[in-house]
């Protein structure tokens, strides 16, 4: 996976150039409420879901100690962590660290002190039961 690729926009005609009304839609995080979520004592705020496509971003809040389960990521999955710690079998992440995991990659997590994250999925993790 290349993340530094830094080949240009493509160009195209400045008069070409309209706005579409309507195209971006700012979500207040604060205003949106912790909930909880399928990890026990964890709790999410939805920012944006596509239950057709399986998009979904969102705030994450694990407590400290929290174990996440074996699980598949189908897709891409992107994780910038917030505050706290995150860690599996090839690294620890911290404040400001930001996490790719690739396609089809399998691990598990652990917190060991509060942690949140700003998740991207592509589509939700496949579960491995315990």
């Amino acid at each position: 996976m290349d993340l530094t690729d830094t080949s240009p926009y493509v160009k195209r005609d400045p008069k070409e150039y309209e706005a579409t009304p309507g195209g971006s839609v700012y979500v207040e995080a604060s205003s949106i409420e912790w909930t909880p979520w399928r990890i026990p004592g964890s709790l999410v705020k939805v920012l944006y879901e596509d239950s057709g496509t399986g998009d979904f971003t969102a705030l994450i809040r694990f407590p400290g100690g929290t174990h996440i389960a074996a699980h598949e990521h189908p897709a891409l999955e992107q994780t910038l962590v917030l505050e706290g710690q995150m860690q599996d079998h090839d690294g620890v992440a911290r404040s400001g660290d930001f996490i790719v995991r690739k396609p089809h990659s399998r691990h598990e997590n652990y917190c060991p002190v509060e942690t949140t994250v700003l998740a991207v999925y592509r589509k939700h993790n496949i579960l491995y039961e315990q």
